[in-house]
């Protein structure tokens, strides 16, 4: 029986894959090269081949993982009626927000990236990319400007939610955390 076909864009994207995998699941702790070749089921040197430097696969995976989160939240807010949405759609953005505060692995994943992107300017630039779509995709949302203070105030407070629960595992937090959400885009919609 022949052996299936390897392309090396499909063994780089099972790598990230792997990589992500562990990152999101276990932080940057997991992110050895030895560990991630075992994980992807290729050898190190075949790692090491496509990331010379474990740095590279660490800007790879930053990148990997920040575009999918950037096309979901896109997806999601440019979607019909999330600009001044009313009372339904907003309720049905609050739930998508609530579930996105409430992913331990996400967090997990952006908090190890966001370490590790002081000591490398390159990722910095990437994260910083990433907020700030981020930041224009809630503006919209909130049918603010971008550069809007409440804006900014939003998205920390998502931010210090999501850390909080990653914090609070296991303590059944889960409930309060969609009940802040909720809470943060009622007093949102009340300012209008």
């Amino acid at each position: 029986m022949p052996r299936p076909v390897r392309t090396s864009a499909a063994v780089r994207d099972r790598i990230l894959d792997a990589a992500v995998a562990l990152l999101r699941s276990d932080g940057a702790e997991a992110l050895s090269q030895p560990r991630v070749a075992r994980a992807a089921g290729v050898s190190q040197g075949h790692l090491t081949y496509y990331f010379p430097r474990k740095q590279d696969l660490v800007v790879a995976v930053a990148r990997r993982g920040v575009e999918s989160i950037a096309r979901e939240l896109s997806d999601f807010f440019r979607g019909d009626g999330w600009p001044g949405a009313a009372a339904p759609e907003r309720e049905r953005a609050a739930a998508f927000v609530a579930a996105l505060v409430a992913d331990r692995e996400r967090t997990r994943l952006l908090l190890s990236l966001a370490l590790r992107a002081r000591r490398d300017r390159g990722l910095r630039d990437l994260l910083l990319r990433h907020v700030a779509e981020v930041r224009s995709l809630l503006a919209a949302g909130m049918g603010r400007r971008a550069d809007d203070p409440d804006v900014d105030l939003t998205l920390a407070t998502l931010w210090g939610l999501a850390i909080r629960h990653l914090l609070a595992e296991d303590t059944g937090a889960d409930p309060e955390t969609a009940d802040l959400v909720h809470r943060l885009f009622t007093i949102d919609s009340a300012k209008e």
